[in-house]
Formats: C-alpha cells, sequence, structure tokens
C-alpha cells in the first residue's frame, strides 16, 4: 500500500522508500504530501536536470547535483523549457496530487523532521525490521554549492521571477498556507 505521494523533486526519494518499508498505518483512505516551496524546488530541478550525482544514505544515489557550475545559464535555460514541459521535475507540484484525497500535507520547512515524525505517530505506521528514520534527515540539511547564489538570482531577476511565479501559482498559493502557519508558530 502506498500512503505517501511520490512527488518528483519534494521528497519523492523519501516517500518510496517509506512506501516500501511501511507495513500498516491507519490511514484507510488517502495519501500523505510532502509541499515544497517553487522556486528551492525549481532550483533543485534544475540541478536534477543540470547537475552530477548525489549520495543517499544506504548506498543509494540520485542524479540530483550537488552543484551546477553555470548556474545562470541552466537557470535561464531552464526557464524557457518550462511551457509546454513534460519533464516530471518541473511541472507544477499540484498536478502531480490533483485529484487525490490528501490527508495530511508536511511542509518541506524547518519543522519537516519534528512533523514527519509526529505524522508517522499520528497514523501509527508500523515498520519492517530495521528501518531507521534518522537516516533519511541528513541528507538535505546543507546547502550546496551555488544554491543561495542561484535562489538570490532566481528571486532577485524580475522577469525569472515573474515567470516561475506565473507557471507555479497553484504551488504558491499550496505553500502560502504554510507560510501563514509558521508565522503563528513564530509569535507563540
Amino acid at each position: 500500500m502506498n500512503w505517501f505521494i511520490e512527488n518528483y523533486v519534494c521528497g519523492s526519494r523519501m516517500a518510496a522508500y517509506l512506501n516500501s518499508v511501511a507495513k500498516n498505518s491507519d490511514i484507510k483512505d488517502g495519501f500523505i504530501v510532502f509541499v515544497r516551496n517553487p522556486i528551492d524546488r525549481f532550483w533543485s530541478a534544475v540541478k536534477k536536470t543540470h547537475g552530477y550525482k548525489k549520495e543517499y544514505p544506504n548506498g543509494l544515489t540520485s542524479d540530483m547535483g550537488t552543484f551546477v557550475e553555470d548556474y545562470k545559464a541552466a537557470i535561464n535555460q531552464s526557464i524557457s523549457d518550462l511551457q509546454g514541459t513534460q519533464d516530471v521535475h518541473f511541472l507544477p507540484q499540484c498536478k502531480n496530487i490533483e485529484g487525490k484525497t490528501i490527508v495530511r500535507k508536511i511542509f518541506m520547512d524547518e519543522f519537516f523532521e519534528p512533523n514527519v515524525r509526529k505524522c508517522l505517530d499520528d497514523y501509527n505506521f508500523s515498520f519492517i525490521d530495521g528501518f531507521c528514520i534518522d537516516d533519511w534527515f541528513n541528507v538535505n540539511r546543507n546547502p550546496q554549492k551555488n544554491d543561495s547564489h542561484a535562489l538570490k538570482y532566481i528571486k532577485e531577476d524580475k522577469a525569472i521571477f515573474g515567470k516561475l511565479t506565473m507557471y507555479y501559482k497553484d504551488d504558491f498559493a499550496l505553500s502560502a498556507s504554510n507560510i501563514r502557519k509558521s508565522q503563528k508558530r513564530r509569535k507563540t
């Protein structure tokens, strides 16, 4: 049984892993989805398509790039390829969840780890012997080379940011609900 939606460039490897090791849950109808900021997700997709291999716990690897030497050229090429793309890494994350019953959204923010743990507890997940969630929480903790430069470039270039805002407008709306929740948590 799959309980986690494998939403590309949005914790998809973790979702696939959890689906493969979960034996049981209280969820009878519906899915859990990881939701990511559209700009961060876009940059990860750029790294995936223009980058290098990355190693994960337990010897797994993926094509997720650890850096892109010419990040501006890679971003601009990806922006020009957006319209009409069928590349799942660039499709809006809302496309992958539309029509599905979502029982929990877990935002990939500073509360991600405790929220995943709480979700696993809330829905009484049981797992195969030897499962250890801790292996997965250190994978993407540290920013990669050029991440801050690339994200700054994306956010400060009005044409690029405008195109991404339009293309990912539903994803921005999905992420906005989390921004309001985060601001409330910080005030308390």
